[in-house]
């Protein structure tokens, strides 16, 4: 069955994690549309009840953000939105038990890479008995925090789509961004970081890449179709891996200097 699926995000470059989403739902054959999340509840409430939507997710990226993505969705209750309300990002996923006590008007909380989970959850929507058993979520049992086994069948990540880029228009912008993702993970183990425990709780280890090919192609097509002139790289890590990311990063290179890019856009590495 088809479902309908608002996306909301703080954005400020481009929401790569719930662009990527939008992309895995479309390919399932859902209706979804991305909007930018804001602290005033009443344009998102208006979008709510044009679109109508079965599931409003939204991606949490700043824990600071926590008090006003709580203002907001309570709002949404209060004002009579009974879609189903879920929400996934960082912070969701290592303290899930303190946003559902802060947020109880969720129904649930992605965790970790949230792709399978959310298509997943979608398509056992009807049937609350079968989407509270999804792994990979966190929900509430009457009050009662319940954190269900995390996801470990890592899907290749050449096998992702890319990113739903359907609502952005480059050419706009001062200057047009665009961000991609050429990997994801880090092989290091830094004490003071959450990004290998994130990708290990999803059932991966140390960092994936994606085929220079396919990385190139993405960008060609941002450069070339949709008006991008700076390409922002989003990598946990870039040149993160020894000699094997170094040759990794080299055949990219090369792949971006054989197709002449170079000439059309810079480069910059977060």
């Amino acid at each position: 069955m088809s479902r309908r699926v608002l996306l909301v995000g703080y954005e400020d470059q481009d929401n790569l994690g719930i662009r990527y989403l939008s992309s895995r739902l479309l390919r399932d054959g859902h209706h979804t549309r991305i909007v930018a999340f804001g602290s005033d509840p009443g344009v998102l409430l208006a979008t709510i009840r044009s679109e109508r939507p079965d599931v409003v997710g939204f991606s949490l990226i700043f824990q600071y953000m926590v008090p006003a993505f709580a203002d907001v969705i309570r709002a949404l209750r209060a004002a009579g939105v009974a879609a189903h309300l879920t929400i996934g990002g960082h912070y969701a996923s290592f303290e899930p038990e303190a946003l559902l006590e802060r947020i109880p008007e969720l129904d649930s909380v992605v965790r970790f890479e949230g792709e399978e989970a959310l298509a997943e959850l979608v398509a056992k929507l009807d049937d609350p008995v079968a989407w509270r058993r999804i792994d990979g979520i966190a929900w509430l049992d009457r009050g009662k925090v319940v954190l269900n086994p995390p996801r470990t069948a890592a899907v290749p990540i050449d096998d992702y789509a890319e990113p739903d880029r359907r609502d952005i228009d480059y050419r706009h912008q001062a200057l047009p961004t665009a961000s991609v993702l050429a990997s994801r993970g880090c092989p290091w183990q830094c004490s003071f970081c959450s990004i290998i425990t994130f990708y290990e709780a999803n059932g991966t280890k140390g960092r994936r890449r994606r085929d220079p090919v396919r990385v190139v192609d993405e960008v060609e097509l941002l450069v070339r179709e949709r008006g991008a002139r700076l390409i922002l790289f989003q990598d946990d890590d870039f040149l993160a891996g020894g000699l094997a990311a170094r040759t990794w990063a080299h055949r990219v290179a090369d792949e971006l200097l054989r197709r002449g890019l170079e000439r059309e856009m810079r480069f910059k590495i977060a």
